[in-house]
């Protein structure tokens, strides 16, 4: 079987990128931390990594390594120093 590369734009700042996390096919997270700082971002692809979406990780302070899945929609985000951050998301039509 021969392997084809193909390289994609994801869209995302320019830094240090720790991880990418795939919850299904088509669903998945992008981790890591942009700028000198290390500002830690979260971003979400739901077309198997062609675009990817910011999820305004409102942290910016904690360059980003690792994230664990609870849930289809609860999420925990690692990051330098010990910080540890979660986050449940809403329904887009439904409550909150």
């Amino acid at each position: 079987m021969e392997l084809r590369w193909t390289p994609i734009t994801p869209g995302v700042p320019l830094g240090p990128m720790s991880r990418i996390r795939m919850q299904s096919q088509s669903v998945g997270y992008m981790i890591g931390g942009s700028g000198t700082s290390q500002t830690g971002y979260v971003f979400k692809t739901t077309n198997a990594g062609n675009t990817w979406t910011n999820m305004n990780f409102p942290f910016s302070t904690t360059m980003l390594y690792n994230i664990a899945f609870r849930s289809d929609s609860e999420y925990v985000v690692v990051g330098y120093s010990g910080g540890v951050f979660h986050t449940k998301m809403m329904a887009e039509h439904g409550h909150k």
